[in-house]
This record gives structure tokens, C-alpha cells and sequence, in this order.
């Protein structure tokens, strides 16, 4: 039995505006988890958490924003996983997203419990 082909489905050196979004959603993700761990891991041995603490809300806010693209992405994509819609990129951007905002708020409520006490 033959497989029905899809001609709206974009090939492999396509870049479709679902792929792309879903990249960037990705790349934001990423660098907010990398700004979490970073801050996360800075908390313990930081003398001045002031400056820490402008770091800190960095990664909240990209997961958020990671989160918001790849949810756009998920509900845009018109066909399923292997389309060239961004579908699998955006549940991985989501996924990330929510890795960074989580790393992000650990590492606020450690920065702030530092400043308090």
C-alpha cells in the first residue's frame, strides 16, 4: 500500500515559518537555561547579589517567553510530527522553556533568601 504524500509538507531544505519560530523558541530557551544554571550555581558564592539578581530574572522570563512561541508554534502547526511544521520543535521549546523558568525561580528564591537573611 502506497503512502499518501502530503504536498504541502516542506522538504528538508525548506524553512518554513513554523520551523523557524520554533528554532528561535528553542535558542531563547536555551539561553535561559544557561542563564539559570549560571545564576543557580553563582547564588552559593555571590558577595553581591545585586547584580546577581538582574541576571536572575533573565531566566524566568526567557522560559516564558520559550513557552509562548513554542505553545504559538503547537497550536499553529497544521499537520503532525515529521511535516516541516515546527511541531516537534515546539514541544521540545516548550519543554526547555519550562526547564529555564523553573532553574530561573530556584535560583530567585536563592538569591532573595541570601538578601533577607
Amino acid at each position: 500500500m502506497l503512502a499518501s504524500v502530503d504536498p504541502t509538507a516542506a522538504t528538508v531544505a525548506m524553512m518554513s515559518a513554523g520551523r523557524g519560530t520554533a528554532i528561535l523558541a528553542g535558542v531563547i530557551a536555551l539561553l535561559g537555561i544557561a542563564i539559570g544554571a549560571a545564576t543557580l550555581n553563582r547564588t552559593s558564592r555571590a558577595d553581591d547579589p545585586g547584580n546577581l539578581l538582574r541576571w536572575t530574572f533573565a531566566a524566568p522570563v526567557l522560559g516564558a517567553f520559550a513557552v509562548v512561541l513554542g505553545t504559538v508554534v503547537v497550536a499553529t502547526a497544521d499537520g503532525g510530527v515529521g511535516t516541516g511544521n515546527g511541531l516537534a520543535g515546539g514541544v521540545v521549546a516548550i519543554v526547555l522553556g519550562l526547564t529555564a523558568a523553573g532553574l530561573g525561580g530556584l535560583a530567585l528564591r536563592r538569591t532573595r533568601s541570601r538578601r533577607t537573611g
